[in-house]
């Protein structure tokens, strides 16, 4: 794409169009020309992969034209170092849905004005939005902060307020997970007979914490157990830890990574076990006989590998990553064998089915895309109502669960994958298990509890509220006769529940 006339051309528009318009026009195109439309067809998809990167230019070219200062859009007539700039740059970045800028331009406007009430309050809606939870709390009590002080000097003075100090009406909240890779329609509605259990059990736990594994120096990120006995956690002290089940005894540390370790995995027979780190990487063990062997390290992505699985048989290995792909690897030679594109964020989630033919993905979308495991084809897109941040299928594969930053749980029926119910958590979502022995899933989230709800009604059933920090991953035991169920959180521990009642009441 070579001039702005171009640009407009190929979105079928008159210049000078508003956001809706352009926007509309962007997301019908990228919807026409998306890979995933031509699934099987190698030929199409290329073709289409070209057409994606001009409908990208133009989308680029025509932002660019509407952030120019002296365009008949904008008309600022002030220097680029005015906090008013950047917070009008913010803005429109915002409307076309490019929120790492927006966050960017409200960020550089509150450096010039540290007191940029609207600059801070529309960073928080995005924020919040996005998931990024601690961070728009914080900006939102600033806003706070920023009114308070304005009522106290207006109390003590009639001067007339200042441009941040006006009020300021709510922005329209962003959608996540739009991009110029991944259109999406607007947001479903919660359906209204959506399971809506907002209060804890008042009945006391039936679940007795049994080992506190305690010896790591920073939050875990992820954990994992096996049948035979072990257990293993990362952490962002770049370590992953080896314990035994039974007793809870720390087995051994392995100083894995250089930065912190973000999800460990453990292979089905429990004689394998991969980590991935921030950086990039991911390594591969193998356990036998008390020793701990390395299989291979690889610089596997571009970005932070966030989510990590070994396929049923342990042949292969999934990883996910904020670089926006998810890949495919062998374990025994650690041979790249698929590199899957198309996400419009980055990877937060892999489930495997409980067949094993077929992986489930999430990323920051509202989203969630089923593939074979076998050569990673997409066989299914099954649209959420919010950004996905959490996946599980249930141990009869008749269901699968998805959880998000809007605090929700989504139970689908598989294989039509039509909704069953929802519930609210209170927080956002990060981690799901089912059990294998009783109709029960579990969800934690950053409220610090780990709530357990019967996967045919949607209703809660207990609370769990013992962590300290955010949860981070869960784990129900694969085993004929024990009922355990492992946790991870922030704040540095790994906890073990251990329950005698065989069905849920109520």
């Amino acid at each position: 794409m070579s001039t702005i006339e171009q640009a407009w051309q190929l979105f079928g528009l008159k210049r000078g169009a508003d956001l809706k318009t352009i926007k509309k026009a962007y997301r019908q195109l990228a919807k026409q020309w998306h890979p995933d439309q031509f699934v099987g067809d190698e030929s199409a998809i290329k073709q289409a992969e070209t057409k994606i990167k001009e409908i990208n230019q133009a989308y680029e070219l025509i932002k660019q034209e509407l952030l120019e200062p002296t365009s008949a859009r904008v008309q600022l007539k002030i220097e680029k170092t005015n906090s008013d700039f950047y917070y009008q740059q913010g803005v429109i970045n915002a409307e076309l849905e490019d929120y790492p800028e927006a966050i960017e331009d409200f960020t550089h406007a509150i450096k010039l004005d540290e007191n940029y009430l609207k600059a801070y309050q529309y960073r928080a809606f995005i924020y919040e939005k996005l998931g990024y939870t601690y961070r728009a709390e914080a900006d939102f009590l600033k806003v706070k902060q920023i009114k308070l002080q304005q009522t106290t000097a207006s109390a003590s003075s009639p001067a007339k307020p200042s441009s941040t100090e006006e009020s300021v009406k709510e922005p329209k909240a962003p959608s996540p997970g739009t991009s110029p890779t991944e259109p999406l329609e607007e947001e479903e509605a919660i359906p209204e007979q959506e399971a809506t259990p907002n209060q804890d059990s008042i009945h006391p736990s039936s679940w007795q914490c049994i080992h506190i594994l305690a010896d790591h120096k920073d939050g875990v990120s992820s954990c994992a157990m096996s049948a035979q006995g072990l257990v293993i956690s990362g952490s962002y002290d770049c370590t992953v830890k080896l314990w035994n089940l039974k007793t809870g005894d720390l087995l051994k540390t392995i100083e894995a990574h250089s930065d912190r370790v973000n999800a460990v995995a453990l292979s089905a027979d429990g004689q394998s076990f991969a980590s991935a780190c921030q950086n990039g990487t991911i390594k591969a063990w193998k356990l036998g006989k008390g020793k701990v062997e390395e299989i291979f390290r690889l610089e596997a992505h571009q970005a932070a590998v966030t989510c990590i699985q070994f396929s049923v048989n342990g042949e292969l290995l999934i990883t996910g990553s904020e670089d926006k792909t998810v890949k495919i690897w062998n374990t025994e030679t650690g041979q790249l064998l698929k590199n899957l594109t198309g996400y419009s964020a980055h990877l937060m989630d892999l489930a495997l089915s409980a067949d094993g033919r077929y992986f489930a993905s999430s990323a920051l979308e509202p989203l969630v895309r089923i593939r074979q495991i076998a050569d990673g084809k997409l066989v299914r897109s099954v649209k959420s109502p919010s950004a996905i941040s959490s996946l599980a299928f249930s141990p009869d594969g008749l269901m699968l669960a998805t959880a998000g930053y809007n605090h929700q749980i989504h139970l689908w029926k598989v294989p039509n994958y039509t909704k069953l119910w929802s519930a609210h958590q209170g927080s956002p979502i990060l981690s799901l298990a089912f059990s294998f022995h009783q109709p029960l899933i579990a969800s934690g989230g950053e409220d610090k509890a780990i709530k357990l709800w019967h996967t045919q009604t949607g209703e809660l059933l207990e609370s769990i509220r013992e962590h300290d920090g955010a949860i981070t991953a869960l784990q129900f035991l694969a085993h004929p006769k024990l009922q355990v169920l492992l946790s991870s959180s922030e704040d540095g521990t790994v906890k073990i529940w251990k329950t005698e009642r065989l069905n849920p009441e109520r």
